[in-house]
């Protein structure tokens, strides 16, 4: 076991010593409520988004961004904070039905096409206690509009979704393996490409992985891109107070991953300021996690070694929050300035729907990074009607346009 309370304070003396992780990759997190981008070594950071609050922010491999605004949308961003598709509402925000919240920890896939996220379900109060009973979940839309709740597949019982590869995510439910319930464990992994939308949910196709008696309540974790190793968070109630790190022999969906758990090589445990979020750098040699408030960086050697081959924290960003390491260089953020990207694509010019087909206004309305609001299920050869607001108005990016649609007329 490392504690890295006590390990913090010599480690942030040395830090103009500590060697910078390799690689031309990038991590992208939270500061002053905007997203940023920085190199691993701190030594070039920008900032990507400006004028709204966003939170967590991640990133597929080829460096495009997806992040909860306040608007309760998701956001996509490019590195250069131009956005490649309008922010749109999840099927939470769609009528997605009574006592549904969400979304919350959404990360997108790293090839960059699908977004998981978590949602809360609260229903029914105890007339004893006055209490309801909440339960999480997993849900997906594809990266740039909305996708149906049940399309991709619904997993209940189970939130803080991280990927393992474009198929598969991995998801937690504390305590669920100290149930006593047979089969029953704390992490699943939840096999995408099977779902039958006509179905409640898609747990036929989540597996039940591992379990460690050892562990309480793991809550978040992340997986390295090579999946032979893991990482962890869980204890405490108030903050999530120790990192767990692990080997990993048989990575999921691998058969043999049911029977050959992960094994436990190191714990860091920070009692004062918690741990929040994680992420592997892309070579799986080091690790980044908030912590307190800002973004910590340690490498990580030979896990055979235990926890001597974790190196001392070095700060990565004051004030950051929810880290997520990807494979791009930053780079392209960096040469508008260290910090000020220009203003693309930050208005909704609305455009002229009038008289388009509903397909064909959702293309105008994204390529103007407005949102369009239109009847749900309404099939995409029906015509826009009316508008509001009218064409030309300006609006902040991902402005809602609200129309109205005829059918098509014979012959046209």
């Amino acid at each position: 076991m490392l504690n890295l309370r006590r390990a913090l304070a010599p480690a942030l003396g040395a830090l103009a010593l500590a060697p910078a992780a390799a690689g031309a990759d990038s991590v992208a997190y939270v500061k002053d409520n905007d997203i940023w981008v920085s190199s691993p070594d701190g030594a070039r950071a920008a900032q990507v988004s400006h004028g709204r609050k966003f939170a967590s922010p991640s990133q597929s491999d080829d460096g495009t961004i997806v992040a909860i605004g306040d608007d309760n949308r998701l956001w996509r961003f490019n590195q250069d904070g131009t956005q490649p598709s309008a922010p749109f509402l999840t099927w939470l925000g769609l009528g997605g039905g009574s006592g549904f919240s969400g979304p919350y920890a959404a990360r997108v896939s790293p090839d960059g096409t699908k977004v998981a996220f978590t949602f809360f379900h609260t229903q029914g109060v105890d007339p004893v206690t006055g209490t309801s009973s909440t339960e999480g979940g997993v849900s997906y839309t594809r990266a740039d509009d909305a996708t149906g709740e049940r399309e991709l597949g619904l997993i209940k019982g189970w939130d803080n979704p991280a990927w393992i590869d474009n198929g598969h995510v991995m998801a937690f439910d504390p305590g669920a393996g100290s149930l006593g319930q047979d089969g029953i464990t704390d992490v699943i992994f939840h096999e995408l490409g099977h779902a039958d939308p006509a179905a409640a949910d898609d747990l036929a196709h989540a597996y039940h992985w591992f379990s460690d008696p050892a562990a309480a309540y793991p809550q978040f974790g992340a997986i390295s891109r090579r999946g032979d190793r893991l990482a962890i968070g869980g204890g405490g109630f108030v903050i999530t107070e120790s990192l767990r790190l692990y080997t990993v022999s048989a990575t999921p969906p691998a058969p043999a991953s049911q029977s050959a758990a992960p094994q436990l090589a190191c714990r860091l445990e920070n009692d004062e300021h918690g741990y929040q979020s994680v992420s592997w750098s892309p070579d799986g040699a080091h690790l980044a996690y908030e912590s307190g408030g800002s973004i910590y960086v340690v490498s990580v050697g030979d896990l055979s070694a235990g926890c001597s081959a974790v190196g001392a924290p070095r700060l990565l960003a004051a004030g950051g929050t929810s880290p997520s390491w990807g494979p791009a260089d930053v780079r392209a953020a960096a040469k508008n300035g260290g910090g000020t990207p220009p203003r693309v694509g930050t208005r909704c010019t609305v455009p002229r729907l009038t008289g388009k087909s509903l397909a064909r206004a959702r293309a105008a309305a994204a390529r103007a990074h407005c949102a369009l609001r239109a009847p749900r299920h309404a099939r995409s050869n029906r015509v826009v009607r009316t508008q509001r607001p009218r064409a030309g108005a300006a609006l902040p990016a991902g402005g809602r346009v609200t129309v109205t649609l005829r059918h098509r007329r014979a012959g046209r």
